[in-house]
Order: structure tokens, then C-alpha cells, then sequence
């Protein structure tokens, strides 16, 4: 199939090739899609995809990373590399990495609650409890009449150890919402439970 008379046919091939799960021809066809097309993302997103299910994580990787930069430098955040980087860097416990990206996104939209949600959750995994208390700190005063950022806020100070300020988290979700106190209530009791 000639690509540059009829880059859809083509698309539309390497799409089929990679749900046939004829890799090697998708990736060579979504590359030369991208040559002639260099501003079209969803081949970007394609192609990665192709190297993710070939098993080729890494080429993912790489091409996701590109994709991002771009994502990154936007008025509107998209987020689709970002969520696709998140979700292989989770797979393989890359917590490094994860927060890496997490910070950088956030960075670069830093009023985007459920990015920097991620940049806390990402955090603890990456056993950074100081970072995730600061980030979700953050999250309370931007989002101050949601009781959430106080129970992650709270389960945060529990892994910490630091039981007090963990009440206190609480005890303000309750006051936001005082008819989730029994599951709010719970939630504090699990915590202090996984901790030991």
C-alpha cells in the first residue's frame, strides 16, 4: 500500500495489522504515518501502543515520553500519555520514574486537583510520606469543601505516624460532610489498623 496516496487506507491497515497482532507491520506502517504526518498525535498514541503490545515497553515508553513533552507545553492538559506513562510505571513498580512525570505534570499545570492526586498517591508508593502530607496539604486548600483531600490527607499522617494530625484530617472531612461519618470514621479506624 503506497501510505502517501492514501494516508486513511494506511491508518486504517496499520490499525488492523495491530489488532491482528502483526506488530512488526503496524509499527513500520504508524512510522511512516508519523513522517508524513508529524503533528498527528493519535499516531503517536498508536504506535506506542503497538510497541506496548509487542512487548517492546520500553519504544512505548519513549514514544509516550515524546507525546507528553508536547501534552506538557499545552494551555489544556489532555493528559492521554501522561495516563498511558502512569499506567505502565505502576505496572512495572517504577515509582521513580512515576513520580518524575508526576511532577512535571504537575508543575506545569499546577491547579489540576487530580494530577497532583496522582503526584500524592504516586508519592507514598514511592515511599515519600513527607512529599504526599505536603501534596495533599495542598490539595485541602485548593479543594476545601471536599472531605476527600482530608482522608488522604488523614491516611497520609497515619503512615507517618503522626496519629493527631490525622485526627484533626478527619475530623474536618466529618465537618464537610458530617452524614459520612460512620464510613469517614472507618476509613480513619482501617488506617490506623494497616499501620500496626
Amino acid at each position: 500500500m503506497n501510505a502517501e496516496k492514501s494516508p486513511g487506507a494506511a491508518r486504517d491497515l496499520a490499525d488492523r495489522y495491530r489488532e491482528e497482532e502483526n506488530y512488526e507491520e503496524a509499527i513500520a506502517l504508524y512510522i511512516k504515518l508519523i513522517e508524513m504526518n508529524p503533528g498527528d498525535d493519535s499516531l503517536v498514541m498508536s504506535l506506542a501502543w503497538a510497541y506496548k503490545d509487542s512487548g517492546k515497553e520500553e519504544k512505548a515508553i519513549e514514544s509516550l515520553a515524546e507525546l507528553l513533552e508536547k501534552e506538557l507545553k499545552r494551555k489544556v492538559f489532555t493528559g492521554f500519555a501522561f495516563d498511558e506513562l502512569v499506567r505502565i510505571f505502576r505496572e512495572q513498580k517504577n515509582y521513580g520514574r512515576l513520580v518524575d512525570i508526576c511532577e512535571r505534570a504537575a508543575k506545569a499545570q499546577p491547579n489540576d486537583t487530580a494530577l497532583l492526586k496522582t503526584l500524592g498517591d504516586s508519592s507514598l508508593r514511592a515511599g515519600n510520606v513527607a512529599r504526599a502530607i505536603e501534596v495533599f496539604e495542598t490539595l485541602t486548600q485548593m479543594d476545601q469543601d471536599s472531605p476527600i483531600p482530608f482522608c488522604d490527607l488523614g491516611n497520609t499522617h497515619i503512615m507517618a505516624g503522626n496519629y493527631d494530625e490525622a485526627e484533626k484530617a478527619y475530623e474536618k472531612a466529618i465537618s464537610i460532610e458530617p452524614s459520612e461519618s460512620c464510613p469517614f470514621y472507618n476509613r480513619l479506624g482501617s488506617g490506623y489498623h494497616k499501620a500496626g
